[in-house]
C-alpha cells in the first residue's frame, strides 16, 4: 500500500451523488429503527459511485493498481469502486455479524472511494472495518467522523510506508505498527497468491539489485541496471512498496 492522491471529485460525485445523498438521509430519518434492525436497507446506485468518470478518476490517481495490494488490475479484471467506510453495514471483527446501518452517508464521497480488485474488496475487507475504540463510532449521518479513529490505513489521508514495512517480499508493521499490522490482516495482504506475485518481482529486482552493486560489473551496464531499478521503485509499478524497501536496504 502506497499513499494515493486524489483530484477533485468528479462532477457526478458532487451533483447526483449530494442529491441520494440526501435521499439516504431523509429515508433514516423517517424510520431510524427499521433501517438498525434490518427490516429497512437502502438503495445504493452503483451507477453514481461507480460511474466510469468516477472509476476511471480513482484508476489514474492510483495508476491503475488496487489501493490495498498495489496489483494492477485491469489487465486481469475489471476491479471494484470500493467504499473505504462500508455503506451498507459494518463489522468491528471479521467473526461479528454485520451491524446496520453502514456508513450510508458516504456512499458516493469522493474521499471514501478507491479503485481496488476485486480480492482485496470482496473477498477480505468486505463490511470490515475496525476502530481503536469501537465506542467511538458513528452510527448515522449525525455522528462526528472526527472522533473515529480507524484501524485501516486510508492512503489518501494516511503515509501507509509509516505503517508498513517489507521484509523482503513479506510485509509487517513498521515498528509493530497496530495499523499496519490490522491493515495487512484485514486485507488479507498476505494470502498467498498474492506473495508468489510480489515474489516473482522481488526475485527480479533483487538480482537487478546485486548487478547494481557489483564492482566487477562494466560501469555503463550498472547505470543502465540501477536506472531499471529506479523506475521499479516508482508510485506508477507494481507493489512499489516492496522494491523501494528492498533498494533502500541495499544503499541504492
Amino acid at each position: 500500500m502506497i499513499a494515493v492522491k486524489k483530484g477533485d471529485a468528479p462532477a457526478t460525485l458532487t451533483n447526483t451523488g449530494s442529491t441520494e445523498v440526501a435521499k439516504l438521509k431523509a429515508a433514516f430519518e423517517e424510520d431510524p429503527g427499521a433501517f438498525r434492525d434490518g427490516t429497512k436497507t437502502h438503495a445504493f446506485k452503483s451507477s453514481v459511485y461507480g460511474a466510469k468518470s468516477v472509476k476511471s478518476a480513482l484508476k489514474q490517481a492510483q495508476f491503475d493498481k488496487c489501493f490495498a495490494c498495489e496489483s494492477p488490475v485491469s489487465a486481469v479484471a475489471h476491479g471494484d469502486v470500493e467504499h473505504f467506510r462500508p455503506k451498507g453495514g459494518f463489522q468491528q471483527k471479521a467473526s461479528d455479524p454485520v451491524t446496520k446501518p453502514g456508513y450510508y452517508w458516504l456512499a458516493y464521497r469522493w474521499e471514501n472511494l478507491f479503485f481496488s480488485c476485486q480480492i482485496c474488496n470482496q473477498t477480505h475487507k468486505k463490511n470490515l472495518f475496525p476502530l481503536r475504540k469501537a465506542a467511538d463510532r458513528c452510527l448515522d449521518h449525525t455522528g462526528d467522523l472526527s472522533k473515529e479513529a480507524p484501524l485501516f490505513l486510508d492512503p489518501a489521508r494516511d503515509d501507509p510506508r509509516k505503517h508498513i514495512e517489507f521484509v523482503d517480499d513479506v510485509p509487517r508493521g513498521r515498528k509493530n505498527s497496530k495499523r499496519g499490522n490490522a491493515t495487512i490482516d484485514g486485507l488479507g495482504l498476505l494470502r498467498d497468491q498474492l506473495q508468489e506475485a510480489r515474489r516473482k518481482t522481488f526475485v527480479m529486482a533483487q538480482l537487478l539489485a546485486d548487478l547494481a552493486i557489483d564492482e566487477s560489473v562494466p560501469a555503463e551496464q550498472r547505470n543502465r541496471v540501477n536506472t531499471r531499478l529506479q523506475e521499479m521503485r516508482l508510485a506508477t509499478q507494481p507493489y512499489s512498496a516492496m522494491i523501494d524497501d528492498m533498494l533502500r536496504a541495499k544503499g541504492l
